[in-house]
């Protein structure tokens, strides 16, 4: 087998540039080589070569690649992984099933090119010379030289997902305050306390003041995720303490067993618009009047964390970069600007005549995460509520007959919309008719809190059966369970049913929390067929409390509770601070021979 200089089918080029653009960049030929553009590799069946690939680079990380490889009868070959990690000349080497080396040589056989990375001889930074050698015949070598590939990967350590806390431009426990002309870009949100003020004269735009509903209970809980990410954070730390004022840092992870401030000087923080940086403190984190986090080398506030083990405190007109999370309070004196977020997960965030801003707009497309009844199913009650869920807030507004239509062949079939924490509820306006398929659709028209569309009409349908769902709804568990004691004083309390609910129906009226004769404050929210009562306040240590769930709630097809349901639980003397971990696994960690249509699963501690 040779590699054959006039026999083009695949460009190398083109191979390259892909091979490029995986590792996330944009790649360019800088050179004049035309060889580039002229190379096929040639696969025969029963034969083999050995190809050697160096690549030269003095980037210290590219990330982790694949490559295709298609030869011009058709074939195309398995795919190989590589890892690049060019310190000094040991690089590493991760290869798909049956590489065989020799020295610097892998196997070529039937399309499948297996590859070896050499760091020697680094002359250029932004350089791959590319050599293949056919070792049947050293007269058809061939260079390609000056193949331009940037360093991609980010540096630093990995991204810290916010999730639904990264809608929230502030987000607080106890309460949001606000003195004077104070701007938020993006929502503003307190869970699980009640008081927000301030706003006006204070204003929230490309956003919302979101108290207690599902968007901040939410956001509560994937900030809590982020914070706990964050703070477990244990690769390569960089020890850091006292004052960061004056420094220049590149991307990476920084600790500090005490507390941080930006005092005596600005810090700066280089490097490039992927690159990462977290800051861990057990205590504090300060900056001084007129102190400012500057960015350059295209660094991003998006991807600058501070975990803050106690409180942050924002000097009078400092400029701060990036998501502060806090696990007590945060506080923007007189004039402060912040480029990112204020997160607090327990106590209070004040402000006083700030400007803070969330970073890049969403621009996600919201999508249809589940329907009831689900996708082809047959037998459906003729009474039947429709509904959707969709994977993040909507905009109310655009939820309606227009954008959630029930269709029966050509025909529209008449009823009313309805939204309730993520789900969209088509109620018919007569039962439906017998053994019939209907065809349910949310369109385009429908739009998430930024504005963004669905990116297609979501289209789903089902068959009726003969009859109506007459049969009352029931709760098939709870959490804390019946008569439990020691129950945690954040302890959150849950019912699920034993079918899917109007979530309409689910709420602070039929879902309540009783301490004696008091009723006790908190949202509701409804997710699958659980709801959940959030109590705006930890409980009262070595208390007997009585939840109940009354027959105002109602299944999809009209159809009540029974009777109230009734249930009681003791505190016992403290919040549950312990976190959860996951106990078993299915498959278990290194099996192999699993079947190709095995679920994954993942049991947890609690």
């Amino acid at each position: 087998m040779k590699i054959i200089k006039d026999y083009v089918k695949l460009s190398l080029l083109a191979a390259l540039l892909i091979f490029g653009m995986m590792a996330g960049t944009a790649s360019a030929i800088v050179g004049t080589n035309t060889n580039a553009s002229a190379i096929s590799i040639i696969a025969v069946a029963n034969v083999t070569d050995f190809i050697n690939i160096s690549f030269n680079t003095a980037n210290t990380t590219l990330g982790n690649w694949s490559i295709n490889v298609t030869n011009p009868s058709g074939f195309t070959s398995s795919w190989v992984n590589l890892t690049i990690n060019a310190t000094g000349t040991t690089p590493q080497y991760v290869g798909g099933a049956n590489n065989s080396a020799i020295g610097n040589r892998f196997n070529l056989s039937n399309g499948t090119i297996y590859i070896k990375l050499n760091t020697s001889n680094v002359t250029d930074p932004n350089t791959f010379n590319v050599t293949f050698i056919n070792q049947d015949n050293n007269s058809e070598n061939v260079t390609v030289t000056d193949l331009m590939f940037v360093a991609t990967a980010p540096l630093g350590p990995a991204f810290v997902n916010l999730d639904c806390a990264a809608r929230f431009a502030v987000l607080a426990g106890s309460t949001v305050t606000s003195t004077g002309n104070t701007i938020v870009d993006g929502d503003l949100g307190l869970s699980p306390g009640t008081s927000v003020t301030g706003f006006p004269p204070g204003v929230v735009v490309n956003g919302a003041i979101r108290i207690n509903d599902a968007a901040a209970n939410n956001g509560k809980e994937c900030l809590t995720t982020a914070y706990n990410d964050a703070a477990g954070r244990t690769t390569a730390p960089i020890t850091v303490s006292g004052n960061l004022g004056g420094q220049t840092l590149a991307p990476g992870l920084y600790k500090s067993t005490s507390s941080l401030e930006i005092s005596s000087g600005d810090l700066t923080l280089s490097g490039g618009a992927n690159d990462v940086w977290i800051f861990q403190m057990a205590s504090t984190l300060t900056t001084t009047s007129g102190r400012q986090v500057i960015l350059s080398g295209g660094a991003q506030p998006k991807n600058i964390f501070w975990q803050v083990g106690s409180s942050a405190t924002l000097g009078t007109t400092s400029v701060f970069k990036g998501t502060i999370m806090a696990d007590q309070s945060i506080t923007l004196n007189t004039g402060a600007t912040l480029d990112g977020r204020a997160l607090a997960r327990v106590a209070a965030v004040t402000l006083d005549g700030n400007t803070v801003t969330r970073d890049a707009a969403d621009t996600t497309a919201p999508t249809v995460s589940s329907v009831v009844p689900a996708n082809t199913t047959t037998g459906v009650a003729i009474n039947q509520i429709i509904t959707a869920t969709f994977s993040e807030a909507m905009n109310s507004s655009t939820i309606n007959t227009t954008t959630f239509t029930l269709m029966n062949g050509t025909t529209s079939v008449s009823g009313a919309v309805t939204y309730v924490d993520f789900t969209a509820t088509f109620t018919p306006t007569a039962n439906l008719t017998a053994n019939t398929t209907y065809n349910a659709t949310i369109t385009t028209g429908a739009k998430d809190l930024a504005g963004n569309a669905m990116a297609a009409n979501y289209t789903w349908s089902f068959t009726t059966g003969a009859t109506a769902d007459t049969t009352a709804p029931t709760v098939s568990s709870v959490v804390p369970a019946n008569a439990a004691t020691g129950v945690a004083i954040n302890q959150r309390i849950t019912a699920t049913f034993s079918e899917a609910m109007n979530s309409s129906t689910i709420n602070t009226t039929t879902f309540t929390l009783m301490n004696g004769t008091t009723s006790v404050s908190g949202a509701v929210t409804y997710v699958g067929t659980t709801a959940t009562f959030t109590p705006t306040a930890n409980l009262t240590a070595n208390t007997v409390y009585t939840a109940t769930i009354t027959t105002g709630a109602k299944d999809l097809a009209g159809n009540a509770l029974a009777s109230n349901f009734v249930w009681s639980f003791t505190t016992g003397a403290t919040a549950d601070t312990t976190a959860p971990t996951v106990s078993s696994v299915v498959p278990a960690n290194a099996a192999t021979g699993v079947a190709i249509n095995q679920r994954i699963t993942a049991t947890f501690s609690e």
